[in-house]
């Protein structure tokens, strides 16, 4: 997700982040699939796309969970231990898979041969300089295109990249997530490599009930492989460890909060591994076992306080 600027909002399982995005262009697809309702499109009729209306309509739920401020301040204190914005939330995994089929359609040439609607330049055209520059287009530019002049940072482009279909495009897209969600087949831009070699793939949900695709992040950070990503050196002769793993869902292996006041206080989290080493206990070729003291916390976005005096 190397695209998704911050001050958009990424998706990760931050509380802060994820509500950004959706916020802005969930309410473009519903009037897109309004509209596009209004004018008998193919595109919607539900005979040939029986699910597009749940869809719809789980991502306009999720809209105003994300939206919900007593979901994340239930009271007194810090966010809600049990609000998550997108862990287990079938709107995140329709919005995310909605996203890469947009950026294709409009940005790539179509997510496959045929597509009746697609953008009128292709980023991916490799013929130009023999670069692909598709993931360089981010929410923020499709924002700007959606708000055309009242945009904060006007496009200079003066041409159409919807070439007049706008509506169909981003409907088409979200058809075409929803193919790849109902289905079995590995899910586009989803799975991670393997420590030692191989891949594992993050299939579809083989349902086509939109309410059954609960997000659940990708476990691709494998605590018992750090030392090969800094040097496959370091790890020769060490007994394996048995700390686990964890989504990474776009956040740093370490982190912290400081309130700067007259007093400071601050909490973090120490996951295994620092900058791909794990320190081994003198010559036993065993790593210290406290290394993994810090890893539920982090699988579960907890923090411990600081001991800062």
């Amino acid at each position: 997700m190397e695209e998704i600027e911050r001050d958009v909002g990424t998706m990760d399982g931050s509380t802060d982040t994820v509500r950004a995005a959706p916020t802005f262009l969930i309410p473009a697809i519903q009037s897109a699939y309004a509209n596009l309702q209004t004018a008998n499109s193919p595109l919607v009729d539900a005979t040939t796309h029986p699910s597009l209306e749940a869809a719809v309509t789980v991502l306009g739920e999720w809209l105003a969970y994300l939206g919900d401020p007593s979901q994340i301040y239930p009271g007194v204190g810090h966010y809600a231990a049990a609000y998550s914005p997108s862990r287990g939330q079938p709107g995140m995994s329709i919005f995310y898979q909605w996203w890469y089929a947009l950026k294709k359609n409009l940005w790539g040439g179509g997510m496959s041969p045929g597509e009746p609607f697609v953008g009128t330049v292709n980023f991916s055209d490799t013929s130009i300089d023999g670069g692909d520059y598709l993931d360089e287009t981010t929410y923020n530019m499709f924002l700007h295109l959606l708000e055309g002049l009242t945009a904060g940072v006007p496009q200079h482009f003066t041409g159409d990249y919807f070439g007049g279909h706008r509506d169909e495009i981003i409907i088409e897209s979200l058809n075409d997530a929803i193919l790849e969600l109902s289905g079995t087949a590995p899910l586009p831009r989803r799975g991670y490599g393997l420590c030692h070699g191989g891949r594992q793939d993050t299939p579809g949900f083989g349902d086509p009930d939109p309410r059954h695709w609960g997000w659940q992040p990708d476990q691709d950070l494998d605590f018992d492989c750090l030392d090969n990503f800094a040097d496959p050196l370091l790890a020769l002769g060490t007994a394996p460890t048995t700390f686990g793993r964890a989504a990474s869902e776009n956040r740093s292996t370490y982190m912290q909060a400081l309130e700067l006041g007259r007093h400071i206080v601050g909490e973090n989290v120490i996951p295994p591994g620092e900058s791909g080493y794990i320190h081994q206990v003198g010559n036993a070729g065993q790593a210290d076992p406290h290394m993994g003291d810090q890893a539920d916390l982090f699988r579960t976005f907890t923090y411990k306080p600081m001991r800062l005096q």
